[in-house]
């Protein structure tokens, strides 16, 4: 469950602590949340990069402002691939 830290910390009242008003919501999928977004109903998206990227694409103002979470798998990509950066 990708959003599991967002949801912790709610539970935890880490935002809270924070100083942090944070009401999370759940959405569908990505097309739902960029129009959330377009429209004013939410100021931060919890998403997967792809639609992000679709979105920038498109012209449309979208900005990654942190990665949360790294997959097993992603890091054995990155180690496969290590030996060619830079080349």
């Amino acid at each position: 469950m990708a959003n599991a830290p967002a949801l912790i910390a709610e539970e935890k009242g880490y935002f809270r602590d924070e100083g942090l008003n944070v009401e999370l919501k759940g959405f569908g999928d990505g097309p739902v949340i960029q129009q959330a977004v377009a429209g004013g109903e939410i100021d931060v998206a919890y998403i997967g990069a792809p639609p992000v990227y679709q979105w920038a694409a498109r012209g449309l103002e979208a900005k990654i402002i942190a990665k949360v979470m790294e997959s097993l798998v992603f890091r054995r990509i990155e180690r496969r691939y290590e030996g060619w950066r830079g080349q």
